[in-house]
């Protein structure tokens, strides 16, 4: 049981429910608590959407996974279900905020 408890989504939801699933097939416990610890495991956005359509078994939560996945392409990096994020920096421009009052923009004369 601790270790249905301890399993986490790191890298999609199909890896996530064949982990779960072989978890499960050596418990028993009621497709209530299951569905609850299912829930649990998920990455918060995942579980989130999810939980929008009240699902009743766990198999119903792969299936509005998938969807999820699927209308929220994962990004190019090692791992994008990590939740990492990358931010770009562009160091040759200077930003509106960094110019002299001299340098700014200047008004057309009419």
């Amino acid at each position: 049981m601790a270790e249905l408890k301890e399993l986490k989504e790191t890298d999609g939801i199909e890896d996530y429910h064949k982990k779960f699933e072989l978890i499960r097939a050596r418990l028993r416990m009621s497709e209530e608590y299951l569905l609850s610890a299912y829930l649990a495991g998920l990455r918060l956005d995942t579980r989130m959407h999810i939980r929008m359509f009240q699902p009743q078994t766990t198999r119903q939560c792969l299936v509005l996974g998938r969807l999820y996945e699927m209308a929220h392409p994962k990004k190019a990096t090692n791992n994008a279900w990590s939740g990492q994020k990358q931010s770009f920096v562009n160091n040759n421009q200077k930003g509106l905020l960094s110019q002299k009052k001299d340098e700014g923009v200047k008004p057309k004369e009419t």
